[in-house]
């Protein structure tokens, strides 16, 4: 089992997931340079302010104020340090808050270059670096080469780094969260229909409905007037095929009637053997086909919901009319209130069968039990129908529901009832079984049990 909006929503999740996480990859791409382009600004401004404040005298030395324009490179530990080298390499100048730390600057370089790299700290601090070739020219004759140095701890880029990203969770975090709901709340709103069409096919299983209604969308509406015309025309159909039957079946009954009453009053001697023989077989197959009209409606999508306490009191009010002479004693057990889905006849004639089987077989007692189990699965209507006789070999059982075949020839009967009972639990999905009623409350002899699932399940043996 799984459901179709689950796997839509859990697609649509992810493919939302992968796109925020791309999107968030990107941005968090994007922000890293513009914060590095901002460290490299920040620091060409540290630069010019230097150049602006520094001096260099006649004789080519470099000097600069003891107040500098940025009050953080006269602090020791403020994480902003500078220095300055000549064309050679030498330092002529570093800022009072490197005093105490070595930074490995990239330099000299050549008039007008520029260079920025991540480095560290000698305490293993790590820091931008920005270093800038320049000439200082004194005369049109007379130039000197500097690189000056700045360098900024990464401390406030990290910081500023983990605040974007934090926020960035949780926006698109909140952003998908927000997009799921809406979608699940969609797909559930776009789901309605589907829902209302098993729901109302359920009903027609079981016998609520009798066809599906309207008002469907227009990718549905077709499909619910196709399956209630499959309706209306399995219903024609075994209208028809019953009317068939019954049609067939009656029309032959009376020319039998005819036959059979005229040999037994033509004459002094009983009719041969062979011809009565043929006569009850025949007999018995208008009443075979009778029965089989009267049970043709159990495939029907659409079923009725019969109460089997109801059902199993007609039965045996009718089978102790039928069988007065011997007064079979009846205990009927009915857990809860169980119904049988199909015709009301489909019922009546499982029930008959196999009560007025165990009512020719007992010796004093028949015991029928209803209910509803849920073992096996799905929720399953049970009837047991146990006597108190000489129970059925197994060998003879299997035999037993073979149209035409009696388990004694000596008991009166067609040997349809079994046959007619089998198939018409087949029709509904069901199983039979027949064994002996073993136990401390069994009874002795057959133990008959049929399993009927509720529509849409079937039982597994």
């Amino acid at each position: 089992m799984y459901s179709l909006r689950a796997r839509v929503l859990a697609t649509v999740s992810l493919v939302l997931l992968g796109c925020f996480l791309l999107t968030v990859l990107a941005l968090d791409v994007a922000f890293r340079r513009t914060a590095e382009q901002a460290v490299r600004e920040r620091l060409e401004v540290q630069i010019v302010a230097l150049l602006a404040a520094a001096e260099l005298s006649e004789d080519a030395v470099l000097s600069l104020p003891a107040s500098l324009p940025e009050a953080r490179l006269t602090t020791l530990g403020s994480g902003l340090y500078a220095r300055i080298v000549d064309g050679e390499g030498r330092r002529v100048w570093r800022s009072p808050s490197a005093l105490s730390v070595d930074i490995d600057y990239p330099g000299p370089l050549a008039p007008g270059r520029q260079q920025l790299v991540r480095t560290r700290t000698s305490e293993g601090v790590p820091v931008f670096a920005l270093s800038m070739g320049v000439d200082w020219e004194l005369d049109a004759t007379r130039a000197h080469a500097f690189t000056v140095s700045v360098a900024e701890s990464m401390e406030p880029y990290h910081a500023q780094l983990d605040r974007f990203r934090q926020q960035l969770m949780v926006w698109f975090g909140s952003a998908l969260i927000l997009l799921i709901v809406v979608q699940a709340l969609t797909l559930r709103w776009l789901m309605r229909p589907l829902r209302r069409v098993a729901r109302e096919i359920a009903e027609v299983e079981a016998g609520t409905r009798e066809e599906l209604g309207s008002g469907y969308p227009t990718e549905l509406a077709g499909v619910a007037r196709n399956f209630n015309a499959l309706i209306r025309t399995e219903r024609a159909r075994l209208a028809r095929y019953r009317e068939s039957l019954g049609n067939l079946a009656h029309s032959l009954k009376t020319p039998l009637a005819v036959i059979r009453n005229a040999l037994e009053r033509g004459g002094r001697a009983p009719p041969a053997p062979d011809v009565a023989e043929q006569l009850e077989r025949m007999d018995a197959i208008v009443r075979y086909q009778l029965q089989r009209a009267a049970m043709s409606g159990a495939v029907s999508p659409a079923q009725r919901r019969v109460p089997v306490r109801e059902a199993l009191a007609k039965v045996r009010d009718s089978l102790s009319k039928i069988h007065a002479d011997k007064g079979p004693c009846f205990v009927v057990e009915v857990r809860g209130q169980p119904v049988f889905h199909g015709e009301e006849g489909d019922l009546l004639e499982i029930l008959g069968n196999l009560l007025d089987n165990a009512c020719k077989w007992c010796e004093r007692m028949v015991r029928v039990r209803a209910g509803v189990v849920s073992d096996p699965w799905p929720r399953t209507l049970e009837l047991v129908v146990e006597d108190d006789g000489p129970g059925i070999p197994d060998e003879v059982a299997a035999q037993a529901r073979r149209r035409g075949v009696r388990a004694d020839p000596q008991v009166p009967g067609s040997g349809l009832g079994l046959a007619v009972t089998q198939e018409l639990i087949d029709l509904h999905g069901g199983t039979l079984t027949i064994t002996r009623s073993h136990g401390d409350d069994g009874l002795g002899g057959a133990a008959v049990r049929v399993l009927i699932p509720e529509p849409g399940g079937q039982v597994l043996q």
